[in-house]
């Protein structure tokens, strides 16, 4: 499977003028971390194409993002194992979880329902059923007028969905995406229509019959991705007779249906009279074993003496495969009207024109192709907000990510993430196991290594009163000052803070030798039906800071969602909010954050050698990359494996005795044996 990560939402107020308090964002996440979903192509539920899951919680200065991972299918064979999970999640979601549900709506309608009415989730417990609604209100039909119902005589519940005594009706099918009831309801549209002050304007839709759900289980659901809303101005005039045909540009049959709309004017029994039609070359009907191409369709009339619109209806045009081809070669003045159409909403009298090109708008959801047409600003778009770019500094910092892909200086802030893992087993002899999911990869195997001064935060754990294990794996060194440390995996919150308290003590040490250093570490801790994993990174001379003003204390589970949200607030107030990176290049899938390094291949390597002034590297290089490097101070780390290594001070192996460099006055680690690996790339030379 093809894993994908990124950014599912934030904190941020978005387009909708919406804002997630952090303590939300975390409890969501809490309840469901664990859980997959089904990954659709903009939101259109018959184009599944993965399965997703949540990835945790990451926090810099000023943002507090919600992470994300998909997994697509890269053959046949994950494809069908993909196909099971989906199936299952859909069980699971619209019939297991709602089985005791689903009878006591059956048993309201006992001696109503065919044999042939199955379960359904459509934000609510629903069955499916021909003609359902029918035969429970007779009455409706009565009230019908060309197949419409007035909206006035519907009590909405949420858009498109009606209370009608202990049940609940629906919108028509065709107002959800693609056609489909397996996908949402065009709710800017249904509920621009169901809040229509004028009391003029006769409004009226068409409702599902076959569909019928239990009051009070409805819940609202929200499609994060941003809908064009655009204002718009009353000028309609100067719009000559004609067909414009528009063509999507990035038409693709997974990403878009719409493979063109064509907007045509022309004048009948002296009324100008307007249509618009969506062409999709993608079958999205069937009906009675048959499949239909349906394409959305608009039809309204100008009042002559005003100009206003006075009418204005929208449907659906169903096409054969023999029609269709005939629609593609002609202009929509041009066509045959002896299609499928079913009418889906209307409205009489007249209407302002701002209103009638919104609703036209609206009913074209996914389609950006109309509020261009009629020329409306979109308020939500940043598209008028003048940004001040440096051109230069962008291809400076970008030729600079070639080498050193992530940095962080001094008062840029600390990176912070956190995720929920299973439960693991704890050890009954160790307070502490380390945790490494780093190997060094050789043609012949893989070899699990931690990163060297990572033994250094191990003897201050110890010397602080916690037991470690550490298991066999290399013990590798990189000749800068960046340093990741392995996952700490402790037995107790309190052993936690333990570590906690040590990597304070270390990085003051650091600080008071003014070393410049990067610093990444986790650590991971049982709580009562999970595990969560803490990750920081950052300036070893902001985590002190950091570390200070939020102290060494882990919060238990119920306070996490608090906790996280001090750690946003106090981010936020002792640090600047500065330009960053991206998360996933940061943050591990395992939700571990961590400073990747650039290797140098080996076949850019000419010769290398060593003396009493230190490594010199012969690099064949262009002149373009060789600039590059010296401009921004890049140079040469030597990555090296530590094979033995001595204390200065009491002459035993440093790994084994109790003195502890950085923290102990004139304390040396004297390397005695080591062998070379390979070169890295660094702006954070030792």
């Amino acid at each position: 499977m093809l894993s994908l990560r990124g950014i599912a939402v934030t904190n941020h107020v978005n387009k909708y003028n919406e804002k997630f308090a952090v303590e939300g964002l975390v409890r969501a996440y809490e309840q469901s971390w664990n859980e997959e979903f089904p990954v659709s192509v903009n939101h259109d539920h018959t184009k599944c194409i993965g399965k997703g899951c949540w990835g945790g919680i990451y926090v810099e200065p000023g943002t507090v993002y919600q992470t994300n991972e998909i997994q697509l299918p890269e053959n046949d064979d994950e494809g069908d194992d993909l196909q099971g999970h989906l199936l299952f999640w859909e069980r699971q979601k619209k019939y297991t979880d709602k089985k005791d549900l689903h009878i006591k709506l059956e048993e309201m309608l006992d001696g109503v329902l065919s044999d042939k009415h199955k379960w359904f989730w459509a934000d609510a417990v629903t069955i499916v059923d021909k003609d359902i609604v029918e035969r429970i209100f007779p009455e409706i039909i009565s009230e019908l007028q060309n197949g419409l119902y007035p909206i006035k005589l519907l009590t909405p519940v949420l858009p498109g969905v009606y209370k009608k005594g202990d049940f609940l009706i629906y919108a028509h099918s065709y107002f959800r995406r693609n056609l489909s009831r397996l996908n949402s309801l065009n709710t800017e549209l249904l509920s621009r229509l169901e809040n229509i002050k004028e009391d003029e304007l006769d409004v009226k839709i068409a409702l599902d019959f076959d569909m019928i759900g239990l009051y009070g289980t409805q819940c609202s659901s929200r499609e994060y991705q941003y809908w064009w809303g655009p204002s718009f101005d009353d000028n309609l005039s100067n719009i000559q007779n004609g067909v414009s045909r528009y063509e999507n540009e990035n038409y693709n049959e997974l990403m878009s249906n719409i493979r063109q709309t064509e907007f045509s004017w022309y004048t009948q029994d002296e009324r100008k009279t307007f249509e618009c039609e969506e062409i999709t070359d993608i079958p999205n009907i069937v009906s009675g074993g048959d499949e239909y191409y349906g394409c959305r369709f608009t039809h309204s009339m100008l009042d002559g003496e005003s100009g206003l619109p006075y009418h204005l209806d929208g449907a659906i045009r169903a096409y054969t495969d023999e029609k269709m081809l005939t629609r593609l070669d002609v202009s929509l003045v041009q066509t045959e009207r002896d299609t499928v159409y079913t009418k889906i909403w209307r409205i009489d009298n007249k209407m302002p024109i701002p209103m009638w090109k919104e609703l036209i708008t609206h009913w074209y959801r996914d389609n950006h192709l109309i509020g261009e047409y009629f020329g409306g600003v979109d308020k939500g778009s940043n598209q008028n907000v003048v940004v001040n770019q440096n051109l230069n500094s962008d291809h400076k910092q970008s030729i600079l990510a070639k080498y050193v892909p992530i940095d962080l200086k001094k008062k840029q802030g600390i990176r912070f993430s956190m995720q929920f893992h299973k439960k693991f087993i704890s050890s009954e002899k160790f307070d502490v196991t380390i945790i490494s999911n780093d190997y060094i990869i050789k043609p012949d195997c893989h070899e699990k290594y931690y990163e060297s001064e990572a033994l250094t935060l191990i003897k201050v754990v110890r010397k602080n009163g916690a037991n470690i294990r550490l298991p066999y794996m290399k013990r590798i060194a990189f000749d800068d000052t960046v340093m990741n440390f392995p996952i700490f995996r402790c037995g107790s919150m309190q052993i936690a803070q333990i570590v906690q308290k040590s990597i304070l003590e270390l990085c003051q040490a650091w600080n008071q030798s003014e070393c410049d250093r990067l610093l990444s570490y986790s650590l991971q801790i049982n709580l009562e039906d999970k595990s969560v994993m803490y990750s920081f990174a950052g300036n070893v001379f902001d985590i002190e800071k950091f570390i200070l003003e939020i102290g060494t204390s882990l919060p238990n589970q119920n306070d996490i969602p608090s906790w996280i949200n001090r750690i946003s607030e106090i981010s936020n107030f002792i640090f600047e909010e500065s330009e960053s990176f991206k998360v996933t290049e940061l943050m591990r899938a395992d939700g571990s954050l961590h400073f990747d390094r650039q290797w140098i291949d080996k076949k850019y390597i000419e010769g290398t050698s060593v003396d009493d002034k230190g490594l010199y590297t012969t690099l064949m290089l262009s002149d373009n990359d060789r600039t590059a490097i010296e401009n921004d101070g890049v140079n040469v780390s030597m990555v090296y494996e530590i094979k033995s290594s001595q204390c200065n001070h009491c002459g035993k192996d440093y790994s084994q005795c109790n003195c502890i460099k950085f923290i102990n006055k004139n304390i040396l680690e004297q390397i005695k044996e080591y062998e070379g690996i390979g070169l890295v790339w660094t702006i954070h030379h030792a």
